[in-house]
This record gives structure tokens, C-alpha cells and sequence, in this order.
């Protein structure tokens, strides 16, 4: 009987060791599962962004970055949106309006964004199309082949990105410009081709029509441009441009009534002609020296002019930036 009790006892004493342990297993499993949990809260917010819960630059880097190293033979298009103006209407409603707006713009785009053939996941949710690089600024990755297959829907989604939103009892204009930059043909990595983006959205076809491509050749970034600046701003210290006089013909008398001023810069190779070097100057801040040269230069042309006995009108050319 003795032995029986005994027996009995130390079984039961195995049994709340055992059911210790095994409690003590599933608290640390569960505190294990709550802190992954934790962390995985943490990670997604670290990748997305506040105001409006989508994808960020990081996010969107990774993702992007992942499909376009897994597909290098296949075309891409990566789109830079920038509303142009975000800053007038914080200006006009404030910063807390403005923020408001931004939720309800990023909900908008991001409806539209998932309408468009071939637009890619750049998120960890499986409905991630729509990315923020920065305040007023998203980006989303298309298949080309897709966007060039279906242009009735690209039109589509293009005339969606114009409709007025209603904010405040208010019609709200979106003025957004759209630029492209295909991989490979512009870039082999997303940090260019998301630098040359920026440069088309801010050309102004982007302007214009709402859309641009990159196109090397009209960048004012690129170092071949900027080394070209720095010689402008040489030439136009050292008077090294010149000015070559295009006489004014009057029909009715058949007689020269005056010249117009045509700005050169002779010398210099390869030749950067005249609409090149105006883009040049209005684009680097040289356009208001660069006009003020050109008025001496054609005044004092103007007096020779005069001296010589010839009464003749000088015209000059001024840029919209003066």
C-alpha cells in the first residue's frame, strides 16, 4: 500500500514537471511569436511611408532593383509622378490640409496605378504598385512590352490623373507630369534610371503633355552640360562670344531699315548653335549676363552704325526668363 502511495506521489510530481516545462515552452514560443511579430510591424513601417501607408524610396529600391536584376533582358519602364502643385495648395490651406490631401492623392494614384498594363508589385503586399520617393513625389514600375501593347488603358489612366479631386467642398486640380526612363536604354541600375525619371518629369514636354521620356540629349544635368557651362561662363567673361548682324529688309521701299542681333560662339568645337546656347544660359542662370552683353554689344553696334551715317534699327532677342 506503501508503495502504491509512493508510486503515486512521484508520478504526480513528473507530471507537474512535465506540465511546467510544457508551459513554460509555449510562454517562451509565444513571446518569441509576439516578438516577430514586433519586429515584422517594425520592418514594414521602416519601408513604408507615413502619411499614406504606401511603399517608400527604400522599399521601392529593393523591389524595383530585385526585377530588373532578374530580367536583364527584358524592357522596363520606370515613371517618376510629381504633383507641381502641392505647394501652392499648402500655401493656399496649410500644411495640415496639405497633408490630408496627400492621403487622399496617394489612395487616388495608387487606384489608378493598378489599373495600368504591366505595372509591377514594388512592395511587399501583393497590391504595392505605388511607391512615394518623396513629399509630392511617386514612382511605379511598368513592363514596356505590356504599356506599349494597351495604349487605350495607358490614355485612360492618363486622363484619371487630371480629374479634380474634391477636398473641402473644393475642386482640386492635380497637375502632375509623368517621366520615363526605360531600362536597359537609359540605365542598367534603378539609381539612374529613377535619376533620369526625375530629369524628364521636369522637361518641359513633361509640362506640356503631362509626359516625357528621357532623352540624353536635353538633359542639364549631365557632366558633358555642365563642363559645357563652365565654358559659356569663360567665353562670356573673356568676350569671346560675338554678335553677327542680319539686315532688316523693308518690302514695301526695298530699302535696309535695320539689323537683328544674332548671337555666335565662333571658335568653339564642336559648334554649339545659337537655340543651344540660349537653352544653355536659361537653364544654368547665365541668360540675365548673357542678355545684358548682348544689349552693350548691339548699343555700341548701334553707334558705329550711326557715325558710319546709316540710321538703322538694331533688334535684339529676349528670353522669357528676363
Amino acid at each position: 500500500c506503501q508503495a502504491l502511495v509512493l508510486t503515486a506521489a512521484l508520478a504526480r510530481h513528473i507530471y507537474r514537471e512535465r506540465e511546467a516545462r510544457s508551459q513554460s515552452r509555449e510562454a517562451e514560443l509565444a513571446a518569441l511569436s509576439a516578438q516577430r511579430r514586433a519586429e515584422q510591424r517594425s520592418l514594414d513601417q521602416a519601408m513604408r511611408e507615413p502619411l499614406t501607408g504606401l511603399p517608400n524610396r527604400t522599399c521601392f529600391d529593393m523591389h524595383a532593383s530585385e526585377i530588373l536584376n532578374l530580367t536583364p533582358g527584358k524592357r522596363w519602364a520606370v515613371c517618376v509622378l510629381r504633383l507641381n502643385n502641392l505647394a501652392a495648395i499648402t500655401k493656399t490651406l496649410g500644411h495640415r490640409n496639405s497633408d490630408r490631401l496627400l492621403e487622399l492623392v496617394g489612395l487616388r494614384l495608387h487606384q489608378i496605378a493598378l489599373k495600368l498594363p504591366g505595372v509591377q508589385t514594388v512592395g511587399p503586399r501583393a497590391d504595392d504598385y505605388l511607391a512615394v520617393l518623396e513629399p509630392a513625389t511617386f514612382a511605379y514600375l511598368m513592363d514596356a512590352g505590356a504599356a506599349r501593347d494597351n495604349p487605350q488603358r495607358m490614355a485612360q489612366g492618363m486622363e484619371q490623373l487630371h480629374e479634380p479631386i474634391d477636398y473641402l467642398g473644393m475642386q482640386l486640380p492635380l497637375d502632375s507630369c509623368i517621366g520615363v526612363a526605360m531600362f536597359p536604354d537609359h540605365g542598367q541600375d534603378l539609381n539612374t534610371l529613377v535619376r533620369q525619371a526625375y530629369v524628364a518629369q521636369e522637361s518641359a514636354i513633361a509640362t506640356e503633355k503631362g509626359q516625357a521620356f528621357y532623352d540624353p540629349a536635353k538633359d542639364p544635368y549631365s557632366p558633358e552640360r555642365l563642363t559645357l557651362v563652365s565654358e559659356l561662363r569663360h567665353a562670356l567673361h573673356n568676350n569671346q562670344l560675338a554678335l553677327w548682324y542680319q539686315p532688316k529688309r523693308c518690302l514695301r521701299s526695298n530699302q535696309i531699315v535695320g539689323v537683328e542681333a544674332l548671337i555666335r560662339w565662333p571658335g568653339r568645337q564642336p559648334a554649339v548653335y545659337a537655340d543651344q546656347l540660349i537653352a544653355l544660359a536659361e537653364q544654368s542662370g547665365l541668360i540675365r549676363p548673357l542678355t545684358r552683353w548682348v544689349m552693350e554689344q548691339a548699343l555700341a553696334a548701334r553707334n558705329v552704325l550711326l557715325e558710319a551715317g546709316l540710321d538703322l534699327t538694331v533688334s535684339i532677342n529676349i528670353s522669357p526668363n528676363n
